[in-house]
C-alpha cells in the first residue's frame, strides 16, 4: 500500500507507519490499512512520525479504528515515534499503552 508500511513483530504486535499527507482523498487507502493492521495484530502501533499533515477526516478515521480495537479487545498506541521510541515500545520492559 503506497503511503503505508505495516510490519509484524513477535508477540502479535504490529506497527503501521503512515507517510505523507493524510487527507480525505486517501481515506479508502487509510481505512484498508487500518483494517488489515488491526486484523493482524493484538497490539497495533500507529506510527505517525513520517506524516506531514493530517486533516479532520483522517483524524476521525483514527478514532474509528481505536473504537474498533476496543470492541475487539485489542490494544492500540498512536504517536510520532522515532526509531528509538519505537524500539522502546517494542521492548518487553515497556508498560502497556492503551489508547
Amino acid at each position: 500500500m503506497p503511503g503505508f508500511n505495516f510490519k509484524q513483530y513477535t508477540g502479535n504486535t504490529g506497527v503501521l507507519t503512515l507517510h505523507g499527507d493524510l487527507t480525505a482523498q486517501r481515506a479508502e487507502e487509510l481505512r484498508e490499512a487500518f483494517l488489515m493492521s488491526i486484523d493482524q495484530s493484538d497490539h497495533l502501533i500507529i506510527n505517525m512520525d513520517k506524516v506531514s499533515m493530517i486533516d479532520d477526516f483522517c483524524l476521525q478515521q483514527i478514532k474509528v479504528v481505536r473504537n474498533i480495537s476496543k470492541r475487539l479487545n485489542k490494544r492500540i498506541t498512536v504517536g510520532r515515534l522515532g526509531r528509538n521510541r519505537q524500539a522502546e515500545i517494542l521492548s518487553e520492559d515497556f508498560p502497556d499503552q492503551v489508547g
